[in-house]
């Protein structure tokens, strides 16, 4: 993780956000209006790949990442914050058997300053999420989500939104 401050035009000095042994995969990281910071990323432990957080309110990133919720593997996650420095994480969970992975997400609160204890299933599944907070917390995801039908046979995609409203 790095630093840029606007009032020198200069970044800061990298820093390594987690010290496991294990390789991590599709960071993500969301800023306040502040400048506080949360990334997120997957990294494997044994054969499942979980979603793991770290804080940075300018004084360096917290010393241990949180793990969030669910032990079942993940594909993708992503983050981001609102106005008041809440978070939503969300991440493609992909049930055996299942044409499109399920969508969960996490809330970070900054009044306790902490994450919600699960995770809640969003009523829409597939992949190649994208998530946008909004400065008062309404968040979108949007992903692709195979269906059936169209013009040719077989599965097609489309594309699929959900809101959510604090």
């Amino acid at each position: 993780g790095n630093r840029y401050d606007a009032g020198t035009a200069l970044w800061g000095t990298a820093a390594r956000i987690d010290a496991a042994s294990t390789p991590a995969a599709s960071p993500s990281v969301a800023l306040d209006p502040t400048g506080n910071a949360m990334a997120v990323w997957l990294q494997s432990v044994g054969m499942t790949k979980h979603a793991w957080a770290s804080r940075n309110t300018g004084m360096g990133w917290q010393t241990t990442p949180t793990q969030l919720a669910d032990t079942a593997s993940k594909l993708r996650v992503g983050i981001d914050m609102d106005g008041s420095g809440n978070a939503l994480a969300v991440w493609e969970q992909n049930p055996t058997g299942t044409p499109n992975p399920t969508l969960r997400a996490q809330r970070y609160l900054q009044s306790t300053p902490a994450w919600a204890d699960s995770a809640s299933s969003l009523s829409l599944s597939g992949s190649d999420m994208a998530l946008d907070v909004n400065s008062s917390g309404k968040a979108l995801v949007v992903a692709k989500q195979k269906v059936s039908g169209g013009p040719t046979a077989g599965l097609q995609t489309a594309p699929w939104a959900l809101l959510y409203q604090p």
